[in-house]
């Protein structure tokens, strides 16, 4: 993402889930990806209310499942997405996480 500041979501399933706490989105990135903790990037998405209601709900949705809303982003993922007019819809920033291995 740093080098064209953008990333294409995986051909399967082409959106980004989104999770409210960023220590749930790295477990769950390394439950469905296998990949280890210290290899994964965990981004924070931060919509503008703007970004919201102009991405709602074409490219930016909501969906119950079990006891929470899921929230998901399709398409591809911009470092930054401006509308035509140049009001900032949202950003990304990389979050910096400690996550340790846990063996039990």
């Amino acid at each position: 993402m740093d080098t064209d500041g953008f990333l294409e979501p995986d051909t399967e399933h082409p959106y980004f889930p989104l999770r409210e706490d960023a220590f749930e989105a790295a477990h769950r990135g390394t439950y469905w990806t296998q990949v280890s903790p210290k290899d994964l990037v965990v981004v924070q998405v931060v919509f503008s209310s703007i970004g919201v209601a102009t991405l709602w709900p074409d490219v930016l949705s909501a969906y119950e499942r079990e006891e929470s809303t899921r929230y998901i982003l399709k398409g591809t993922l911009f470092k930054e997405y401006r509308s035509r007019d140049d009001i900032l819809l949202y950003s990304v920033r990389e979050e910096k996480l400690q996550i340790k291995s846990v063996v039990v």
